[in-house]
């Protein structure tokens, strides 16, 4: 099973970027209508001039890709490979011994400074730290020391990482408003791209990846089933906008789509992996926030849908969870007093499923009733997933605030809390003997 990323980033201006289109129309228009202005108005014909050809040059920015894809036989090609550049060899895998986190024991082994501003959570693969960044780089540190090994350069922000094996790293790329995006198979520890693939989306969840295939969503170009070795497509389903990461279990795949644009309403689908053909859909409320998890001790599929977005918290922002059984029916709905964010997390033994939600609040509900079992707030939004330290039960949950809040995941007991980077969008990884904790500005390997 992959390490999932993270997903549905959506920053407060991003709202604003979408009304461009509509801005620079107006002012082609208005432009038109100076180029044909006489008597004291007739100063303004050169400046409706360059208005009229900015106006051309943008409105053809925002048009062009999307014309651009429909002479694409498949609905995505393959693209030239991101530039690898290689700042020293790949480390060896360091022996880590096995401790579970004791409160009162969290000390910093090393912090360095980051040249590029972390995006996704952090993956682990043998000697390297490896995350995505704001700057459009895919970044591969050493865990012994925290020195800079390797960046792949790709062409928008990276949030979606996804291990396939120790040695096979899949990078997917873009936000909300990218006109297109490209998943990248890269080669560990080497960082190698060995082949890249652009759709006319968005990649904003980690893929589910194995050895021989990788299943994605995309965004408003839907859900892929590619060839992991050569990026070739297996089968595209248009199940309508996909943000969030698949579940392979059962022998079948779940993922939620958003069927309309614009609608509040989702549809978990159960398909066949191999051929993407449908096998059952459920209808839910709200938009497909969460990536659905199998819950081994309900026997139930565990998900959540919302209203709202992760960096704008509004009045209006509310949200579900939903426990379904693996033929399709509910068996519980659960309204959340905030909108959820994408990955929950299930403290081994708890019959728990613990949730964050954007407004800063995290809640755990009994996995097989959808009760509520504790919920705590927190002294600010989020925007980064929960993580859980298996060995304890302990849930983090990063603040945009810059507090790290640690909690026992059984009973919602503060353990601690600890100062890390604002506007954090990256979970903690934990190890086994420790964390990795991802700025935006600064990298820290936690041990105890």
């Amino acid at each position: 099973m992959n390490h999932r990323g993270k997903l549905y980033f959506f920053p407060a201006f991003l709202p604003l970027v979408e009304i461009l289109p509509w801005l620079l129309t107006a002012m082609g228009a208005l432009a038109g209508f100076l180029l044909g202005a006489r008597g004291r108005w007739k100063k303004f014909v050169w400046p409706a001039r360059a208005l009229f050809v900015l106006s051309l040059v943008g409105l053809g920015w925002f048009v062009w890709p999307r014309v651009y894809w429909h002479f694409q036989a498949e609905g995505s090609r393959l693209t030239e490979l991101p530039v690898l550049e290689t700042i020293a060899p790949p480390p060896p895998t360091p022996e880590i011994k096995s401790a579970a986190f004791r409160p009162g024991h969290w000390r910093d082994l090393w912090q360095v400074k980051l040249s590029s501003r972390a995006l996704s959570s952090p993956v682990i693969s043998g000697g390297l730290v490896i995350f995505g960044t704001w700057e459009n780089t895919v970044e591969a540190y050493s865990i012994k020391d925290g020195s800079l090994v390797w960046r792949v350069q790709k062409k928008e922000p990276v949030f979606a990482l996804a291990l396939a094996s120790p040695t096979l790293l899949f990078a997917g790329e873009g936000l909300h408003t990218s006109p297109s995006a490209a998943i990248t198979a890269i080669s560990l520890p080497s960082g190698k791209p060995l082949w890249s693939r652009e759709f006319p989306g968005h990649i904003e969840s980690a893929p589910t990846a194995t050895a021989n295939h990788v299943w994605l969503g995309t965004g408003p170009a839907g859900l892929w089933c590619l060839d992991a070795q050569s990026g070739a497509v297996v089968w595209h389903a248009k199940i309508g906008h996909v943000d969030s990461t698949p579940l392979l279990t059962d022998g079948s795949l779940f993922v939620s789509s958003q069927p309309v644009e614009g609608e509040n309403k989702s549809i978990l689908w159960r398909m066949d992996p191999a051929s993407g053909k449908i096998q059952w859909s459920l209808s839910l409320p709200g938009q497909p926030w969460g990536s659905p998890h199998f819950d081994a001790n309900s026997q139930l599929l565990v998900t959540s849908t919302g209203v709202g977005q992760v960096g704008v918290n509004l009045a209006t922002d509310h949200g579900w969870a939903h426990g379904i059984s693996l033929n399709g029916k509910s068996a519980w709905t659960t309204e959340l007093s905030g909108n959820p964010i994408e990955a929950s997390v299930q403290p081994a033994g708890s019959g728990l499923v613990v949730f964050a939600l954007t407004k800063g609040e995290v809640v755990a509900l009994k996995s097989a009733s959808g009760e509520i079992a504790w919920h705590r707030p927190l002294t600010g939004p989020m925007q980064a997933d929960l993580a859980l330290e298996p060995a304890s039960g302990t849930v983090a949950a990063a603040s945009s605030g810059g507090t790290l809040f640690l909690f026992q995941g059984k009973s919602g007991s503060p353990l601690e809390p600890h100062l890390i980077d604002n506007a954090s969008t990256s979970a903690p990884l934990f190890l086994p003997d420790g964390a990795v904790v991802a700025g935006p500005y600064t990298l820290r390997r936690i041990v105890w």
